[in-house]
């Protein structure tokens, strides 16, 4: 059986369009690979999701723009300091399970120095290149067997995801993914995407394109609403009614807890680190719309990274036998030692000169517009991760439903306010 997105059961959330394939996939140039792994006989659910924010081969040679925003820290993003140090990464953004966040980075980093290699690139070629990789996680341990590292990826499995990126036309959401072992709210969870166009100014029809792609491991049922419709609590009823001996604390208990999220935002308009870090501040309002009572706790992690893949928005690397220097003879006769003529020249002792560079950015008073977008998509995408997401039977035999969309569906059409 197909499993619907959101809109298939009535609800479009907010006011922007979506873009064709309403996923991350429609900022221009993203591309995102996947490797999935569900071995029921060797209780293992695991897997890793790729994206690629300029594609698989420009993502290394141009970095973007990149900012971070925690709701809680109570989980783990590699590469986040080079971030906040230089407000840029050349990496793919990686989404997996706690337990392979090191040998995703570990073989994210092997393949980049093997690229390298066979393009015959030098070593001050090979550093500068190398975007020190950005590995998100979720804990899928209570679901796939952690023992002996059995559900650990190999590096080979995670090179399939990389290769899987060249060619990938569709975000595979639900169980696939970094989100094959992952719940949220009650039911199945783990991959979703979406996207958002937002006109540009002047009435050209053009656009700039908002992509989110989320992996969820959050929450009860009893938080899930949709719409503004407690779908959550109305579920529980429908079971309390078919179990009167049941209480609702007990039926509450079986369907989730607090958990994490993790959302990666690309688009393409313009905008600088000190933007991008208030948008991904902004989805934290998708994720309140959805069930945000379930986010934010102690031991969560709940961490959004925001990109910039804008042409006329991007940080120029030169390489260092492209530094402009001071020569030799005026280095010698001043080398900023304490002894030097201050009055021969400035600076003797700093290896190259200041440059700049001239980079377009959105206006600061009309960043609205994307904050919307990314509040939006990132509700969407939740919501998609839910109803695209499959049953589940964990390692230790606890089976995981899907959300029942037939029933969801019913209940939006009589509870919505359209």
């Amino acid at each position: 059986m197909t499993r619907p997105h959101i809109r298939d059961l009535g609800y479009g959330p907010g006011y922007f369009t979506p873009g064709k394939r309403n996923s991350i996939l429609d900022v221009p140039g993203c591309q995102v690979g996947q490797k999935t792994i569900h071995d029921d006989e060797q209780g293992v659910h695991v897997g890793v999701t790729l994206i690629y924010p300029r594609g698989t081969v420009r993502t290394r040679t141009q970095p973007s723009y990149a900012a971070i925003h925690t709701i809680n820290g109570g989980g783990e993003m590699t590469g986040t300091h080079f971030i906040h140090e230089w407000g840029f990464t050349g990496s793919p953004i990686a989404f997996t399970d706690s337990l392979s966040c090191g040998a995703v980075y570990q073989a994210l980093t092997n393949y980049s120095f093997a690229e390298s290699r066979r393009l015959k690139e030098n070593v001050e070629e090979m550093s500068s290149h190398h975007g020190w990789p950005v590995v998100a996680e979720t804990w899928g341990g209570m679901n796939t067997d952690i023992h002996d590292f059995k559900s650990t990826l190999t590096n080979d499995q995670v090179v399939e995801a990389i290769e899987d990126a060249a060619t990938r036309d569709t975000v595979l959401e639900g169980s696939h993914g970094g989100g094959s072992a992952m719940l949220c709210l009650g039911h199945k969870g783990g991959t979703g995407t979406s996207s958002r166009l937002v006109p540009k100014a002047g009435g050209s029809g053009e656009h700039y394109t908002v992509g989110v792609l989320v992996q969820t491991n959050f929450g009860s049922l009893a938080m899930l609403q949709i719409g503004g419709v407690p779908i959550g609590k109305l579920l529980i009823r429908d079971q309390l009614q078919k179990d009167a001996k049941a209480t609702v604390e007990e039926k509450a208990d079986r369907t989730g807890s607090e958990g994490s999220i993790v959302v990666c935002i690309i688009t393409d308009a313009p905008l600088l680190p000190h933007q991008l870090r208030r948008l991904a501040a902004r989805s934290n309002h998708g994720i309140v719309s959805v069930g945000g009572h379930g986010v934010g706790y102690n031991s969560s992690g709940d961490i959004a990274i925001a990109l910039s893949t804008s042409e006329t928005s991007a940080p120029q690397v030169i390489m260092k036998h492209d530094w402009k220097r001071m020569d030799a003879e005026t280095a010698s006769s001043m080398g900023g030692r304490p002894t030097g003529n201050p009055t021969t020249v400035s600076g003797g002792g700093v290896r190259r000169d200041v440059e700049t560079q001239t980079v377009e950015t959105v206006v600061h008073s009309t960043i609205d517009a994307l904050f919307v977008a990314v509040a939006e998509a990132t509700e969407e995408a939740i919501l998609n991760s839910i109803c695209q997401a499959e049953e589940l039977t964990a390692c230790d035999g606890t089976v995981h439903r899907a959300l029942d969309v037939d029933r969801v569906k019913e209940l939006l059409a009589k509870y919505r306010v359209e």
